[in-house]
Formats: C-alpha cells, sequence, structure tokens
C-alpha cells in the first residue's frame, strides 16, 4: 500500500540520519513513487 511504502522510506532515510531539520530533494516524474517520496 503507499502508506507502508511511504513508511519503508520514511525509515529507510532515518536509518541514514536524515531528520525532520534535514530537506531532502526529490527528482522524479509524476508518479506513485514521487508521491511515496513526499509522505516519507
Amino acid at each position: 500500500s503507499l502508506h507502508a511504502q511511504a513508511n519503508r522510506l520514511a525509515h529507510y532515510l532515518r536509518d541514514k540520519g536524515v531528520g525532520s531539520d534535514v530537506k531532502v530533494a526529490i527528482a522524479a516524474e509524476r508518479s506513485p513513487q514521487l508521491l511515496i517520496g513526499l509522505l516519507a
């Protein structure tokens, strides 16, 4: 599901040391993956 994939990406980013104070660039065409990145 969309929620599960966004949650998985969010956990991955946190494991890499990305916190809420860090800006992450997303380069993607309009797709489900773009939405997942925005939600994560």
